[in-house]
């Protein structure tokens, strides 16, 4: 597809049919290829698609508790495994700081997106993988839920995007993961107990986001058992804001009814 400036033209034709007055007056950024920002004394350079969301991320008003635990977790030996990357805001972040970063992401226009992100800022220490981590290897329906950004394969929709899936056991080899995020819109159910083993030999630091609103009401509280039993071996568990909480917490309503996020270590 033809490029204008680091931009594909289907990309510039969207952005002026969501800005039809900017016909004339097409950003700066745009015509650049990228839009540059500042975070904590580091530069960044991003698709100029989605600068909405990127100065909220500049500005700390995005997952503002995640990037703390990546500000206070990563240093320069770390090796972070980022699975459900979007267009990659936790991986530009932990690839600043850290000496190697695997990122999974499935969608494959987002992916595109996430490639450009890490071509801008010239990292090379960024593996991105176009594929979903899972329990085992194949390929998986996902679809969306209705929101741009939630690309899930416990969307019950026939109408969706066929997705390459690779398995932990099949990846993961001897590889040495220091800090685990994990965001996959439900995908967790299945990824956290097949990584139980690797779990308890390891101990690396687990950053998990829960996404039990979209499973079946009846199989809520069995599918996060399951959770539960996987990372009960970890010594602390701490809500999204920091605070230490017992893991059984996992298992109230208020979790099994809307996404949460949790940090073992």
């Amino acid at each position: 597809m033809m490029m204008i400036s680091g931009i594909t033209a289907l990309q510039a034709t969207r952005y002026l049919q969501q800005h039809p007055s900017h016909l004339f007056s097409i950003p700066y950024y745009f015509l650049r290829g990228y839009y540059s920002f500042e975070m904590q004394n580091e530069n960044y350079k991003c698709n100029p698609m989605m600068i909405n969301f990127w100065n909220m991320f500049a500005e700390g008003r995005w997952e503002k508790d995640l990037i703390e635990y990546l500000h206070n977790y990563l240093n320069s030996d770390s090796v972070f495994l980022d699975v459900g990357a979007w267009i990659g805001p936790t991986v530009l972040y932990a690839a600043k700081r850290c000496k190697t970063v695997y990122c999974f992401e499935p969608n494959k226009r987002t992916f595109k997106t996430l490639e450009n992100n890490i071509k801008l800022n010239g990292l090379r220490n960024v593996v991105p993988i176009n594929a979903a981590l899972s329990d085992k290897s194949g390929q998986m329906i996902f679809s969306r839920f209705g929101d741009d950004s939630t690309f899930s394969a416990l969307n019950p929709s026939n109408e969706g995007e066929i997705v390459d899936v690779i398995g932990w056991s099949d990846w993961i080899n001897a590889q040495e993961i220091d800090f685990i995020k994990t965001d996959i819109e439900g995908g967790e159910f299945s990824l956290i107990p097949s990584m139980k083993t690797y779990l308890m030999d390891h101990k690396p630091i687990v950053h998990l986001s829960t996404h039990c609103q979209y499973l079946d009401t009846k199989k809520r509280a069995s599918e996060m058992q399951k959770i539960v039993d996987t990372l009960k071996i970890y010594d602390n568990c701490f809500n999204k804001h920091g605070k230490p909480i017992h893991i059984n917490s996992l298992l109230d309503d208020s979790v099994l009814n809307a996404p949460r996020a949790f940090l073992f270590r």
